[in-house]
């Protein structure tokens, strides 16, 4: 039964996770730099977002207690 329930934790868990890098991804898509460098910072917290994102997908982290 421990088993399944900690399954259950991380999956919740991990969802949420991945919900808010995908809220946090819209908003910044949702700005308008106006210059180049604000073009690559976007660019570069996008890359990040999507980093995490792919990294939670194969490596949840444990359940919390």
């Amino acid at each position: 039964m421990d088993g399944k329930l900690t399954r259950a934790a991380t999956s919740t868990s991990l969802d949420d996770e991945l919900k808010e890098i995908q809220t946090s991804r819209s908003t910044i898509l949702k700005l308008s730099p106006a210059t180049q460098e604000d073009r690559d910072t976007q660019q570069q917290a996008l890359d990040v977002l999507d980093h995490t994102g792919s990294e939670r997908r194969r490596h949840p982290l444990p359940a919390r207690r």
